[in-house]
């Protein structure tokens, strides 16, 4: 469980950094705000999270 939590910690760390890095350098967005990258990271969490606990169905 707890390694499973520090997964979805990483992620979040990385899909932040992503945006931040896209935002700032490679395509410079002045009206994105650090509470709209953060919301957005979250949410992406939040569905990542949803489709892992999705059961699998298994293929016969």
């Amino acid at each position: 469980m707890i390694k499973k939590v520090l997964n979805y910690v990483g992620l979040f760390i990385a899909i932040f950094a992503a945006q931040w890095i896209w935002f700032t350098y490679i395509k410079p967005d002045k009206t994105k705000t650090l509470l709209e990258l953060i919301l957005s990271s979250v949410v992406f969490i939040v569905v990542f999270l949803l489709l892992d606990l999705v059961p699998k169905k298994r293929i016969k």
